[in-house]
């Protein structure tokens, strides 16, 4: 057995696979010091080199650097457990209906500080959701929903808006129930896009949440945000109770309760509210409603679909 030792040495291995490099340095020591300088990808490997040195080398320091480059990066192996996300959905599922059944015992704007912190929370399960791995193929494969099937899942007395923000313009889709009598599904033009509604939406957002505000600043901002956002469908709401509301990209941080309609009154005060955090979202209510079962409903824009609305423009 070597006593002791000073040298180096390199060694380089090339394939179709990878290039790996070894190299070795040693100088004189008491005692057997290794150094190891290993990628993380082989870091399983690393007992087994140290256990080599020790068994061939007494004393010395030792420094072993392995040096790989891959010619082509490996797929990673990924294996989905379904039941798990699943559950994380249900779960989502759950508080998200039972924040909306609080939110519609809130009053604006007494209860102002706890509507925008549950929205704020629906928000969140928004992007929790949006980061579960995708359905299954099978689930994602189903046919989206048509106008006829939605407006039948609509209880009578709803409407639903969609709104779908491009960078230049937004569209409004109203949807109403198979009960009643008017088209069931209106479009309108808000010639806002995306930065000016992400600026007009902030802007509103922090004199609402300002306790030195004027009210009628704040009043005044919400009326016009619903002279843009609502007013286009408003001769379609006249016989509707109850709006659910699927916003798009700036949107959805929009605190809805707060607009300001033209008789003075909060929106939430004529009407009952739910705020639906995607349209997709609540294509897989409609669904589970009519058949018991989740589905994804996705158009190019992973949207609500209606055959009524069939190019990129129903976006919601």
């Amino acid at each position: 057995m070597i006593k002791s030792m000073t040298g180096f040495a390199s060694l380089t291995h090339e394939d179709e696979r990878a290039t790996i490099g070894v190299t070795v340095k040693t100088v004189n020591h008491r005692f057997l010091d290794v150094a190891l300088r290993i990628p993380q990808s082989l870091a399983e490997i690393e007992p087994r080199v140290r256990a080599l040195l020790q068994k061939r080398l007494a004393r010395g320091r030792v420094e072993v650097a392995i040096n790989v480059q891959l010619r082509t990066v490996p797929a990673p192996t990924v294996e989905l457990n379904e039941e798990v996300v699943q559950a994380l959905s249900a779960a989502l599922d759950r508080e998200y209906d039972a924040i909306q059944a609080v939110l519609g015992s809130l009053h604006y704007p007494e209860d102002g500080d706890d509507i925008h912190r549950l929205y704020g929370r629906l928000r969140e399960i928004y992007r929790q959701k949006e980061e579960l791995p995708r359905r299954t193929k099978a689930s994602a494969a189903r046919a989206p929903l048509d106008l006829p099937a939605i407006r039948r899942a609509l209880d009578p007395g709803t409407a639903l808006l969609v709104w779908s923000v491009s960078p230049d313009k937004t569209f409004l889709f109203v949807v109403l129930p198979a009960a009643a009598r008017a088209d069931g599904l209106t479009v309108a033009t808000i010639p806002l896009g995306e930065a000016a509604l992400r600026r007009e939406i902030g802007s509103f957002r922090r004199l609402v949440q300002d306790p030195a505000a004027d009210p009628a600043a704040i009043g005044k901002a919400g009326a016009e945000l619903y002279r843009q956002l609502l007013a286009p469908a408003e001769a379609r709401l006249t016989g509707a109770d109850r709006l659910l509301l699927a916003p798009d990209g700036p949107l959805r941080s929009l605190p809805f309760a707060a607009l300001v309609r033209p008789d003075g009154r909060y929106l939430v005060e004529g009407k009952a509210m739910t705020i639906v955090l995607s349209a997709t979202d609540f294509a897989e209510r409609l669904l589970k409603k009519l058949s018991g079962s989740a589905t994804n409903c996705r158009s190019n824009h992973g949207s609500l679909c209606s055959p009524a609305v069939s190019d990129s423009r129903t976006a919601c």
